[in-house]
């Protein structure tokens, strides 16, 4: 049926239209397609612009890492740290509680961290940064460090 009709079949095959076409008007389509291309790329530069410049403040899991990682310089690397934390809304059955230990263990490794008062030093870590462990006041531990941000540093009696 097609076939009484040699142009239209022509276009229908772009090996055929290519060679039907001048060489500057091949150009041109070229240029016209690449042209057509770009122009529907800038629809999507500006999301992606938007997205690359997304809010640079960190996530909460960044945020507690790097609340931990301010302890490194007050502490040897080869050591068991002890782990304490006042977060009493934080169920200690539920994972919201093993999870602040967690990422104070991956912030502060190759030192140990264990959820347990009986070590040279404890991290103390709360969400209000003005409040201390009422242990450290009843077993006379010194502070070492407070970072203002809820992660304090304290030396208890222990010896090891």
């Amino acid at each position: 049926m097609l076939s009484g009709l040699p142009a239209f079949t022509g276009w229908l095959n772009a090996n055929e239209t290519a060679r039907m076409l001048p060489p500057q008007r091949r150009i041109r389509a070229a240029t016209l397609l690449i042209a057509i291309c770009a122009l529907g790329s800038t629809r999507a530069l500006p999301r992606a612009v938007q997205l690359s410049q997304a809010d640079p403040t960190p996530d909460a899991t960044a945020a507690l890492v790097a609340r931990f990682e301010a302890i490194k310089p007050h502490v040897r690397k080869q050591i068991s740290l002890g782990y304490l934390s006042d977060a009493r809304h934080l169920d200690p059955r539920r994972s919201s509680l093993l999870k602040r230990l967690y990422l104070a263990q991956f912030a502060l490794a190759p030192r140990i961290v264990e959820r347990t008062t009986h070590r040279e030093f404890v991290i103390f870590d709360s969400d209000r940064p003005e409040v201390t462990p009422d242990i450290a006041t009843l077993e006379g531990w010194k502070l070492v460090v407070d970072l203002h941000n809820g992660v304090k540093l304290f030396r208890t009696a222990r010896q090891e």
